[in-house]
């Protein structure tokens, strides 16, 4: 009779035992629920491929007429030179005039000695907005924004990483470069995503890095944040021959 009273006792304990240990490891994965209130949207356009965005008029008016009916905190125009299309414009200025937004500009590289790189409009006046050099041809921008409800400041990065020299240097540098309260969107040509995801591992701790792929080109779109933001979700679509990602990113600090 003991011992059936023992092995009763052992099994009740187990029971209890085995559910705790799966919700405590849940717990540490599980994400809090979205709160949308404090989302903000970030367009990244491209051809995926290294070729100027703006090869003619006709993708100008394809860009202006896609983010005309858009919301968001910012766009990125991946490949768009300082000077480009068919009229030696200014695109970004341009597109920021049309659109109502700010503009700005992330330098990637000189091309025929003109600046080349990633537009960028933004929803808000600019306030402090830096670029650091990390290697040739490989940049970093950040500006500090404002998110949505908090009333803490925040700060953007973009960088392209093109060549096998720049996630080197980039790897090396994120715990300096990329400070509390940071969202970085970015491009990173295909083949070199592994060797980032792997130094990564060592090299920045409570970082969260994700990927979206696309059919066309080369190159991929990656963020990589802070513990203060989540990548909610990165939606794709086409728009002509440019390819159009959408993140969603919640700040949660």
């Amino acid at each position: 009779m003991k011992k059936i009273k023992f092995y009763l006792l052992l099994l009740i304990t187990m029971i209890v035992f085995l559910p705790s240990c799966s919700d405590d490891k849940e717990d540490k994965t599980e994400l809090p629920p979205w709160n949308k209130a404090n989302t903000i949207s970030v367009y990244f356009l491209s051809k995926m491929d290294g070729n100027s965005l703006f090869s003619s008029t006709s993708e100008y008016s394809t860009v202006k007429n896609y983010l005309g009916g858009k919301s968001y905190k910012m766009a990125l125009l991946d490949c768009c030179n300082l000077i480009d299309y068919a009229n030696d414009k200014n695109p970004t200025v341009s597109l920021a005039y049309d659109l109502d937004k700010v503009p700005s500009f992330a330098l990637n590289t000189f091309n025929d000695n003109k600046p080349a790189g990633t537009g960028i409009l933004l929803d808000q006046l600019l306030s402090v907005q830096k670029e650091l050099k990390l290697d040739d041809e490989c940049y970093l921008k950040t500006i500090d924004i404002q998110v949505l409800s908090s009333s803490k400041d925040t700060k953007f990065a973009t960088v392209k990483l093109s060549k096998d020299s720049h996630i080197d240097k980039f790897s090396s540098e994120v715990a300096n470069l990329l400070k509390e309260r940071t969202f970085l969107i970015g491009s990173i040509k295909r083949e070199l995503y592994n060797k980032l995801e792997n130094n990564l591992k060592y090299n920045s701790a409570g970082y969260r890095l994700e990927k979206s792929t696309s059919s066309d080109g080369n190159f991929d779109v990656f963020t990589l944040v802070t513990k203060d933001w989540i990548s909610r979700d990165i939606s794709t679509e086409k728009t002509g021959n440019i390819q159009s990602f959408r993140v969603q990113l919640e700040f949660i600090n």
